[in-house]
């Protein structure tokens, strides 16, 4: 049995073929990175069986860029920060976050959370500033003032969030 995953399959609708390519308009271009990993963590589904095969058909000049990252040997970043107002606001809206401490709490148990704090230059911010090693209050404080603080303001600035004090009640 052969199980197979395309862009549209793994986004968990049902779609038609898929490859390492996607057709833009007369032409091609590669998948993302993070596209290809997903696509190929589908491939083997424990739940399914106890092992899974993914098959990469892509040209020569492309074999090493697939084989570099599917062996880990490649850092896979985040995208969240291209788009972090947004969740922030859907976390909002779902509830999950309610005021700077819950939406502390919360990009904290993100991909993006650690690949800051190893790369910060990645996502656009230079390293903690003196007395806030990356890790511990001080760190989290920077990074609510710089990540969190920055997309509520945005988010506030077009009507989509509202910042008022909690009382302590």
């Amino acid at each position: 049995m052969c199980f197979y995953s395309t862009t549209h399959t793994y986004c968990g609708a049902d779609g038609g073929g898929g490859g390492a390519e996607e057709g833009s308009g007369g032409g091609y271009r590669e998948y993302d990175r993070s596209v290809c990993l997903q696509m190929v963590g589908r491939a083997g589904r424990p739940q399914f069986d106890t092992e899974g095969v993914a098959v990469i058909m892509t040209q020569k000049e492309t074999y090493d860029r697939y084989t570099n990252l599917l062996s880990g040997s490649e850092p896979v970043e985040s995208c969240l920060h291209e788009c972090f107002p947004e969740h922030l606001n859907a976390e909002v809206v779902l509830g999950t976050v309610r005021d700077m401490a819950s939406a502390t709490a919360w990009l904290r148990t993100t991909f993006l959370y650690i690949r800051i704090r190893q790369a910060p230059r990645t996502y656009g911010m230079e390293r903690p500033p003196a007395g806030a090693a990356a890790s511990g209050a001080a760190y989290d404080e920077w990074l609510v003032g710089r990540l969190v603080g920055g997309a509520v303001a945005r988010l506030a600035e077009v009507g989509l969030v509202g910042r008022e004090r909690c009382s302590s009640s």
